[in-house]
């Protein structure tokens, strides 16, 4: 399964011409991520013709699995942006508009107002969950930035993950492109440092260097040679946290029948293709 993030583009044609072929299922969100949206009716209406336009135009294709309203918004109300006012414009645009269109242009696949949520539990809440990552229920997104990634054990037991994952550098090659040689030093120079985009009072390039010191010795200070060794030690973390995540989730179908956790069925890493030269999550990068 490929999911195509809210954050970005639908798709072309092709894309999903070529998922029908090869048999490849489609998590497909609606393009809304990670901010609150407006609910004026000039948006509205423009929501609305998006919404039919595009389901209309993919429905047909065997490979969407599922609909999704947005990324992660359900999440921010719920940690981050707490006004009564931002939830009941929420409701208006994802249940009322999204929603509704989605089920009128196609009631034959399921449909989440937000990933992740609570999945169908989410009604119950009024598509507010007060816990939107329950492990119980639904999908959810997880990351750890300060645990030893190598050992499975520090990993959340959940129904699907439909996001997870860990920074690693792109090549030297893909850097150099972006970068004058004056920022390719290690310690990481400001440009470098620049494009690592893991935010929310966190510092993307000190949690590369301290998760790889777990494991690995630092490179020693130096231009090329020793940034292009830190890019090589960062890119092997990411890989064995990847691989024992994933291990972790394609072996967790019990249920533990004291929590009611367990029994993951489906697990989608973040992510797969970049979209310019920098340390993010991508296994696939940019040029």
């Amino acid at each position: 399964m490929l999911r195509v993030w809210g954050g970005g583009v639908y798709e072309s044609d092709l894309f999903y011409e070529l998922a029908d072929e090869l048999g490849i299922m489609v998590w497909q969100d609606l393009m809304f991520a990670c901010a609150p949206y407006p609910i004026d009716p000039e948006f509205l209406l423009s929501v609305d013709v998006e919404v039919e336009q595009q389901v209309r135009r993919l429905q047909h294709h065997p490979s969407i699995a599922i609909w999704a309203g947005n990324n992660e918004i359900e999440l921010l109300l719920t940690y981050f942006f707490k006004d009564q006012r931002l939830k009941d414009d929420y409701y208006e645009l994802f249940v009322k508009h999204i929603m509704t269109r989605v089920d009128r242009e196609d009631s034959t696949r399921p449909f989440v107002t937000s990933s992740p949520s609570n999945g169908l539990k989410d009604e119950a809440f009024n598509y507010s969950s007060p816990q939107p990552m329950d492990p119980r229920w639904g999908d959810i997104h997880w990351y750890d930035y300060g645990s030893s990634l190598w050992d499975w054990k520090v990993y959340k037991s959940a129904k699907f993950v439909s996001e997870y994952g860990f920074l690693s550098y792109p090549s030297l090659e893909s850097l150099s492109e972006a970068l004058p040689d004056s920022d390719l030093t290690y310690p990481v120079g400001p440009g470098v440092r620049h494009r690592n985009r893991l935010r929310l009072g966190m510092n993307g390039t000190t949690i590369i260097q301290d998760s790889i010191a777990k494991y690995f010795k630092l490179p020693a200070h130096g231009g090329v040679d020793r940034i292009n060794d830190l890019i090589y030690l960062s890119q092997i973390f990411q890989a064995m946290a990847i691989k024992t995540e994933t291990e972790f989730y394609r072996r967790n179908r019990e249920v533990d029948p004291k929590t009611g956790e367990g029994y993951t069925m489906g697990a989608l890493y973040w992510q797969l293709n970049d979209i310019w030269q920098a340390p993010t999550w991508a296994s696939i990068e940019y040029g």
